[in-house]
């Protein structure tokens, strides 16, 4: 797992989730799918399916990232009022 990479895949999927939750379409689920995709090529570059514990490790980063966007955007929407 190289550092750089999995910070460019993290910002990526937060990026285009966040695009896709402003505006849903098929294109940017699309998208979201590839982020999803490439953020967990990242995480786990030697184990494809995802098995065992560093699929759990995926899910849970991944989660962790969905986390803290919806936190910051609380936040944003609690301090702009």
């Amino acid at each position: 797992m190289k550092g750089a990479a999995m910070i460019s895949a993290s910002k990526r999927f937060l990026k285009t989730r966040e695009a896709y939750w402003t505006c849903p379409s098929l294109h940017g689920f699309s998208r979201l799918i590839e982020a999803s995709i490439e953020l967990h090529q990242q995480i786990l570059p030697g184990n494809p399916e995802g098995r065992g514990w560093p699929g759990i490790a995926f899910v849970l980063y991944r989660d962790a990232l969905i986390s803290i966007s919806e936190v910051a955007l609380l936040w944003n929407r609690w301090t702009r009022n």
